[in-house]
């Protein structure tokens, strides 16, 4: 399973711990506390043990009751987090309404993970750091066992990987002079490659290693690029 919270802002905390119970049988999900520095232990109880594995794609606007539950399942080794560092706000928050539409928020307390990492302006680290989005995706189904990825460039933002729909921040494949041009980050995931290439387009060709084979082709208007593991 791939658990996307990029651009999670987060919400109830009491959410992240019924999604917790979803993959976790028994377990502590966090310990908050209080501006008296009384620290509370959150437990999980009579949840599910995930029968599958689990990817988490994060980035730098994953945040609050999102980095929870995370960060819990990161320490709890049952997902690994897939992406770049997170936002760090490791907070709860109460909202009191005042006279004329006004409000106050109230911080109420502070969380820390299950291994006692502060996440508040600090963040998650990731498992795996990766920065460009559909390379995130690409990454997190290559870890969970994929053998085979395909990657069909609907439009300039949006994209279909293994079928499943996704947007981006910019195209992957586009025309640079009187060449087709794909996006260098998205290459190096799809051929596993580990050297970082600084351009950022570089020019498109089928390629074979000895750890894959990519090809690609336009159909329908549409280009797909596939990237197979070699057994």
């Amino acid at each position: 399973m791939v658990i996307d919270l990029r651009d999670n802002g987060g919400g109830y905390l009491s959410a992240a711990k019924e999604i917790a119970s979803l993959f976790m049988e028994d377990g502590l999900l966090m310990y908050t506390t209080n501006r008296n520095g009384v620290e509370v232990e959150n437990w999980v109880r009579n949840g599910r043990q995930a029968p599958y594995p689990i990817t988490i794609l994060v980035n730098g606007q994953t945040a609050s009751a999102s980095e929870l539950l995370s960060g819990a399942l990161q320490d709890h080794k049952i997902a690994k987090l897939i992406g770049s560092k997170t936002f760090g706000k490791g907070i709860a928050q109460t909202v009191l309404p005042l006279v004329e539409g006004d409000a106050l928020k109230v911080t109420l307390q502070e969380y820390l993970t299950p291994a006692h990492r502060k996440v508040n302006k600090i963040g998650l680290e990731p498992d795996i750091v990766i920065t460009d989005d559909i390379s995130q995706v690409v990454e997190a189904l290559y870890e969970l066992g994929e053998k085979r990825i395909e990657v069909r460039q609907k439009s300039d933002y949006e994209v279909v990987v293994n079928g499943v729909t996704f947007y981006t921040i910019s195209p992957i494949l586009k025309k640079i002079g009187n060449s087709l041009n794909i996006r260098s980050t998205f290459m190096q995931s799809m051929l596993r490659e580990k050297t970082a290439v600084p351009a950022e387009y570089r020019p498109i060709v089928s390629v074979t290693n000895p750890i894959v084979t990519f090809t690609w082709k336009k159909e329908n208007n549409e280009f797909i690029f596939i990237s197979q593991l070699k057994e």
